[in-house]
């Protein structure tokens, strides 16, 4: 009897102490835990008050038609922010937004700076819509109105045939004459006019049309070069108001 009643007694203080044990791990997983919340939020609350961490520079990097001052006013940026209270990818969002812009990187640099990179779109066109001048990306989009302050002389695009735009033409052109073939450069253009299967230039510096078969533009434009030097070797380059190369034939039209 008194066997069983010691076993008894043993177990149950065996049990007390289980118990014991599994709280006091308990209490003291607990009180870690909320010791580190308490630590994690403390230097939190230090980075993102300190003026160690207030920004003081803001280097920004591939701007060339933005000024600084725009894109600071554009992202609202201003010194004595805090470096860690910026949203970085609210940043690059509203940066992106702007029609300049084509892609950017945003980072933070410790402890007082924020580098901005960005990648502007390439105005390569002027455009006329509802009596306003845009200035148009190499796709012929348009990326801004022209801000005649600040103007930047472009060739004129004008498409006859809407059908007639499309990205590879206007990508082919571009290379075209930028890689040397053609016998002009990209600021003697004055005007670019597209249809479906012609390419009409008015090159400014001679003050003549020249009229391309779109669908074989290189060879056409071999052509064209080849025959534009003979014309200049010969004294002709004030006498000609047109020049026509269709499927490696020309045609000069000369003043009256």
């Amino acid at each position: 009897m008194n066997t069983c009643a010691n076993c008894r007694s043993s177990n149950w203080i065996r049990w007390i102490a289980q118990v014991f044990v599994a709280g006091f791990r308990l209490t003291f997983s607990l009180g870690l835990i909320v010791f580190f919340l308490w630590v994690i939020l403390k230097g939190y609350t230090y980075i993102t008050s300190s003026p160690v961490f207030a920004l003081k520079q803001v280097r920004i990097q591939g701007n060339y038609v933005l000024s600084e001052k725009k894109i600071l006013s554009w992202l609202q940026l201003k010194k004595g922010m805090n470096l860690f209270q910026l949203k970085i990818d609210q940043l690059n969002y509203k940066l992106n937004s702007n029609p300049w812009v084509k892609t950017s990187i945003i980072k933070r640099e410790l402890p007082d700076t924020l580098v901005i990179t960005i990648q502007e779109k390439e105005p390569c066109f002027l455009g006329y819509e509802k009596g306003k001048v845009y200035y148009l990306d190499q796709n012929g989009q348009k990326i801004e109105q022209v801000d005649y302050n600040n103007y930047v002389s472009l060739p004129v695009l004008a498409v006859q045939d809407k059908t007639a735009l499309m990205d590879q033409d206007l990508m082919a052109i571009r290379q075209v004459i930028l890689n040397g073939l053609f016998p002009f450069n990209w600021q003697d253009i004055g005007l670019v006019v597209l249809s479906e299967d012609r390419l009409k230039i008015f090159v400014d510096s001679w003050r003549i049309w020249l009229v391309l078969d779109k669908t074989t533009l290189r060879d056409s434009v071999f052509s064209l070069k080849t025959l534009v030097k003979h014309l200049m070797a010969t004294g002709q380059k004030d006498k000609i108001e047109q020049i026509v190369v269709i499927k490696n034939k020309a045609w000069v039209a000369f003043k009256k």
